[in-house]
């Protein structure tokens, strides 16, 4: 045997174990790199298809309301609160109860923050108003009682009662109404 060939075959064999490191198994990493990326699209594309499935279904029940149906649920979770007009209606709340508010504020559209982050909301956002009015225990309950039966959802979300000088009771009450948010979008986010 000559010695020129056993170092052709060693030669060889280093040559076919350098290609398999530096070509073949790179190479393999990257189709298995492709399959896993390929196999998590297919993960998210039934994702989506599940997603744009059950949208498809809400619109259809929004499409298979009739319009007084959808006139109802406008005035009772309304795009935008008119604050003037819930004034106006709580305004009316007191006067049927025979109460005297000392105030009745609008005190804006609630921004829930959490350690100065914004806190995801549930697609609504919360307004909120506040009554101060000397009552009777029978007349607070008589106003709880018929804000509830309003034509929007008022929830009730502080209730203070403190004892006045004149014999009545102090009441406080801070009051969510609901909007739903309805975002526009811009040229920017098109």
């Amino acid at each position: 045997m000559n010695p020129f060939q056993l170092f052709y075959k060693i030669a060889m064999v280093v040559i076919a174990i350098t290609i398999g490191f530096l070509y073949i198994n790179p190479t393999i990493s990257k189709i298995k790199s492709t399959q896993d990326m390929s196999q998590i699209y297919m993960e998210e594309a039934t994702k989506v298809a599940s997603v744009n499935k059950q949208l498809s279904d809400r619109l259809h029940d929004i499409d298979s309301l009739t319009l007084s149906n959808k006139q109802a649920l406008l005035i009772y979770l309304p795009d935008k609160i008119d604050d003037v007009s819930v004034l106006k209606d709580l305004n009316t709340i007191l006067k049927q109860q025979q109460i005297v508010a000392n105030s009745l504020v609008y005190k804006g559209p609630v921004i829930k923050k959490d350690n100065n982050e914004v806190v995801e909301t549930s697609g609504l956002t919360t307004h909120q108003f506040e009554i101060v009015a000397d009552v009777t225990y029978a007349q607070l309950k008589e106003l709880l009682g018929a804000i509830e039966i309003n034509n929007y959802p008022l929830q009730v979300a502080l209730l203070t009662v403190d004892p006045s000088e004149n014999g009545f009771l102090t009441a406080t009450l801070l009051l969510s109404a609901f909007s739903r948010e309805v975002i526009i979008p811009t040229d920017d986010q098109v």
